[in-house]
């Protein structure tokens, strides 16, 4: 007899190793609330902003801008890896470089985006096919 349960709907665990070889657990969109979810959302949308304004190599900015930009993007990210792994010390955040916390940020992400099932192992859906006809084109 088949079974469905409820751990069938909750993805595997993340996880983040420390250099130190520490392992700290991350939390998924699953574990928010509503209003956590929307503050998560726009943390991300800052960060993107922040990350695009950094890299558009047509903006003048002053170098002193720029630091200020790099700034408070590594802020963002801070405030986003401390969000998604509330168990990690800040001494391990604060040893990360700004590209790490960027591809740690880019990886959470990733691993929480939906991924596409292929039709016939989606749950609930069946492949149904029909020819497609051209409209015609005679009045």
């Amino acid at each position: 007899m088949a079974e469905f349960t409820l751990f069938d709907l909750e993805p595997e665990p993340l996880t983040f190793r420390a250099r130190n070889g520490q392992v700290y657990e991350l939390l998924r969109p699953s574990h928010f609330g509503l209003r956590s979810l929307a503050q998560l959302d726009r943390l991300q949308q800052r960060i993107a902003a922040k990350q695009a304004m950094l890299t558009d190599v047509s903006v003048e900015s002053t170098p002193r801008a720029l630091k200020l930009a790099e700034i408070e993007l590594t802020k963002l990210l801070d405030d986003l890896i401390g969000v998604v792994g509330p168990d990690m010390p800040d001494d391990v955040c604060a040893s990360m470089t700004l590209v790490e916390k960027l591809r740690f940020a880019g990886w959470w992400t990733q691993e929480n985006s939906p991924k596409s099932k292929a039709p016939e192992e989606a749950a609930g859906t069946a492949l149904v096919t029909k020819p497609i006809r051209k409209k015609s084109t005679r009045k």
